[in-house]
């Protein structure tokens, strides 16, 4: 039933009187938030379609999870533990470059850029339009 079907048509002194039902609905139903509403909402870095073009690629994806440890990594390294040829994680890290997911530290080495970078207890990384949850694996050594 709507707040608004609940009042009382009757007026005392010109003033709308209102049944005690729909002045409680009307006093919790109008301050709460709206649940779909997201109260912090997140800018996305980039637009959706080149944030699902770069996660179209799972040796894509491996390299994020790779660099979501928070050490930077040679391509050599990336490539060893990706099980893929360094030449091929050389163009993927191109592409992720090119994206600004992915930068160059020391000349050489790769490293998240640091809007992408997770915090140590996050469950992910953060596109703005999704969360990447990105199961870490195993320690390497």
């Amino acid at each position: 039933m709507d707040v608004f079907q609940c009042r009382s048509q009757s007026t005392k002194n010109g003033w709308l009187l209102w049944g005690w039902r729909a002045f409680l609905r009307s006093r919790t139903s109008f301050n709460l938030p709206d649940p779909m509403s997201d109260p912090t909402p997140v800018t996305p870095l980039l637009p959706l379609e080149d944030q699902c073009f770069i996660l179209s690629d799972a040796t894509r994806v491996g390299i994020l999870r790779e660099l979501a440890r928070g050490e930077p990594l040679p391509v050599n390294e990336i490539a060893r533990r990706l099980g893929r040829k360094p030449a091929m994680i050389s163009n993927h890290l191109a592409t992720l470059r090119t994206y600004a997911v992915v930068q160059m530290v020391y000349d050489r080495f790769y490293r998240l850029a640091p809007v992408y970078a997770p915090a140590p207890d996050a469950p992910g990384l953060e596109f703005g339009d999704f969360l990447l949850r990105l199961p870490l694996p195993p320690p390497v050594g």
